[in-house]
């Protein structure tokens, strides 16, 4: 198996049974400019899988903030970094 790191979710398109799931990475910049928002990786998935999936993630969010691990603060929406 192999490992990605994405830093947000970007884009989602659902169609032909399936859903899109656009995660971004932040592409390093030049020398004094901040890195830019980039497609890093694309996941597509079933229908029900997806369902599944959102489910056990937040069963797993509301389980870390139980914890006081995660803060309902930083669960909310991150705004997105330009472009």
């Amino acid at each position: 198996m192999q490992d990605y790191f994405v830093e947000q979710l970007g884009n989602m398109v659902v169609g032909a049974g399936v859903v899109r799931l656009d995660f971004m990475r932040i592409e390093a910049g030049d020398a004094g400019n901040a890195g830019r928002l980039q497609p890093g990786l694309r996941l597509v998935i079933p229908l029900p899988a997806f369902a599944q999936a959102v489910d056990s993630m937040i069963t797993l969010r509301d389980q870390l903030v139980a914890d006081g691990v995660l803060t309902r603060t930083e669960s909310e929406v991150i705004p997105a970094l330009k472009n």
